[in-house]
């Protein structure tokens, strides 16, 4: 078998001295085919497969005998015939780490060195908006929980919403699913225009963003468009309004969730 001759051979040889081990084969009867010795020399060796299993008795008494040394039940497999292969490989996976660490190192430097004119300007924005998006979203969240507004958000009520994709636009309160303030869903009657994707392509961040750049800018409808139902809480409410319109919230809303079925949705 292939394996046992590389056995041999590398027994033959003396380590850190010799390059090959030499190996001298008698044979008892008629020496082999030329074809079977090159395949004995040459082929690929059987993958050696290590039986060894691990017993819940052999780690207790590891560990009651080296208590001291503070032998883990890790270090037990790492140091066993079948991990030793893996373990011999950590020196090369090291080197390449850190070949890799200096690599991102440079490509950040070669970074800070090609910065557009501006971009300090818009990473300090970009910093200040994060932080008022967060705090803004903290305070409409309290003020929103306080009696009078959950007085105020009454069936009709017109309010300014900021959701997703729906930035700055006006909507009317058609209903409530939570009575509790707190976990209040308001679910709100917008307008959309015919070009208006189905989902958004961009995180919320994004799209708070946007608000915080366009502040007056007001949703404006083609005219071509329709309408939905969104479930919104508090926070994306982000004022309410004196006018309040009478409607049909429960038609609305039975009209609504009866064209989401595929029957009816075209």
């Amino acid at each position: 078998l292939p394996a046992e001759y590389i056995q041999m051979a590398g027994r033959a040889g003396r380590r850190g001295k010799d390059v090959i081990g030499k190996v001298i084969i008698l044979c008892k009867s008629e020496v082999p085919d030329e074809h079977i010795l090159k395949s004995m020399m040459f082929d690929k060796p059987m993958k050696l497969e290590s039986q060894f299993r691990m017993t819940y008795a052999m780690i207790l008494k590891n560990l009651q005998h080296n208590m001291e040394a503070e032998v883990t039940v890790e270090n037990m497999i790492t140091r066993s015939f079948k991990e030793f292969p893996e373990q011999a490989k950590h020196s090369v996976y090291r080197r390449e780490l850190s070949a890799l660490k200096k690599l991102l190192e440079e490509e950040e430097l070669k970074r800070e060195g090609m910065k557009r004119p501006g971009e300090d300007k818009l990473e300090e924005f970009f910093d200040l908006a994060v932080d008022y998006i967060q705090k803004y979203n903290q305070y409409q969240a309290l003020a929103m929980i306080q009696q009078k507004a959950v007085k105020e958000m009454v069936i009709g009520r017109m309010v300014l919403i900021s959701y997703q994709d729906h930035i700055n636009k006006y909507g009317i309160v058609v209903g409530k699913t939570n009575q509790d303030s707190e976990k209040a869903v308001y679910r709100v009657l917008v307008l959309v225009n015919q070009d208006h994707p189905e989902n958004p392509v961009h995180n919320e961040l994004y799209y708070q963003m946007v608000c915080v750049m366009r502040p007056k800018q007001r949703f404006v409808w083609d005219g071509r468009g329709g309408h939905t139902i969104l479930r919104l809480r508090p926070v994306h409410i982000t004022k309410l309004t004196p006018e309040i319109i009478r409607v049909d919230a429960e038609g609305i809303i039975r009209d609504w969730e009866k064209r989401q079925m595929p029957r009816f949705k075209d």
